[in-house]
């Protein structure tokens, strides 16, 4: 499986400080996670929507994750944990913090809330016997398209904003899963 994660310079790309600093939709301030995005278009949506700045965000960059075959990979459905999507993310952080504390899966693949849960977003555990199996590629940048690049220095008309005071996770356009 590969994922993808795309972040700020604030923290390496492949690091669970973020969230466990700050939380996010999936885990509470404290419990170390990495969030991810199951494509790059899913990963680079989750950080226009989240960076709530109003323009393409600058100084990004991304990573793949190539997830061994042989690890355990979870799925939560939309309807197993009621509320998800709601803020604050009470019953996804209460679902999330006992999933990683129980340190058996390596990936929670989890509903997207930009998309509504069309799209899956995952949760990897940093805490799991497998996870130093896991191949993160080298931190590129993020080559914004030229429509958006365009932007840059203004407005993106019609971004939907998320009124969650930010993004989640560790930095601008962390997936909220």
């Amino acid at each position: 499986m590969r994922l993808w994660r795309i972040a700020s310079a604030l923290h390496p790309v492949w690091s669970s400080e973020g969230a466990r600093l700050k939380g996010g939709r999936w885990n509470q301030p404290g419990t170390p996670a990495i969030y991810a995005a199951t494509s790059y278009a899913s990963a680079v949506l989750e950080i226009l929507v989240h960076s709530t700045i109003g323009r393409v965000p600058r100084d990004f960059r991304y990573v793949t994750i190539d997830i061994p075959d042989d690890t355990r990979v979870d799925r939560v459905e939309p309807d197993a944990v009621p509320g998800w999507e709601t803020l604050p993310p009470r019953a996804s952080c209460a679902f999330g913090d006992a999933w990683l504390r129980e340190r058996e899966g390596l990936v929670l693949l989890v509903p997207s809330v930009v998309t509504g849960g069309l799209d899956l977003n995952a949760v990897v555990n940093p805490l799991h016997q497998a996870f130093d199996r896991i191949v993160a590629g080298l931190e590129q940048p993020v080559r914004w398209a030229a429509v958006a690049a365009s932007h840059a220095n203004g407005p993106i008309m019609g971004l939907a904003q998320v009124p969650d005071g930010g993004p989640e996770a560790g930095g601008p356009g962390q997936p909220d899963a």
